[in-house]
């Protein structure tokens, strides 16, 4: 099987919480909020992706409270500002936000005239597993 090697030297590991006052950041967490307020379609399905999240873990006929929803609307919004600028955020040439699924929000992000668009040298990309040969 691959593996990746990397030089311990050029690995850095951060909580996204260590940058929320930098002002790249905050900048990207003002179009989220922007975006919240002043498309339906974007505010509409982030509801719908936090409620999808809350109910992996709950009865099927359970329905997430509105402090529920809020408490997850804030944990994807403090995340949004990676998927939208993490070069600035981090202070480098361009980034790969790597996830296990393509987020609902991809259309709103990535491509072209999208309504919230990532920076062009931040790319995000959906990883699988290999398949299991034997």
């Amino acid at each position: 099987m691959p593996t990746a090697r990397i030089d311990p030297a050029r690995l850095h590991v951060a909580e996204f919480s260590d940058f929320y006052g930098t002002p790249a950041y905050r900048t990207a967490r003002e179009r989220v909020t922007r975006a919240h307020q002043e498309q339906p379609a974007f505010h509409a399905t982030c509801t719908r992706m936090v409620t999808g999240v809350l109910r992996t873990t709950m009865p099927t006929d359970w329905t997430p409270t509105a402090d529920q929803l809020t408490a997850g609307t804030e944990y994807l919004d403090r995340e949004l500002p990676f998927l939208l600028d993490t070069p600035a955020i981090l202070g480098v040439p361009a980034s790969v936000f790597a996830h296990r699924a393509t987020p609902a929000l991809a259309g709103f992000l990535y491509g072209p005239n999208t309504p919230l668009p990532a920076v062009a040298t931040q790319v995000f990309v959906t990883v699988e597993p290999l398949p299991v040969t034997g």
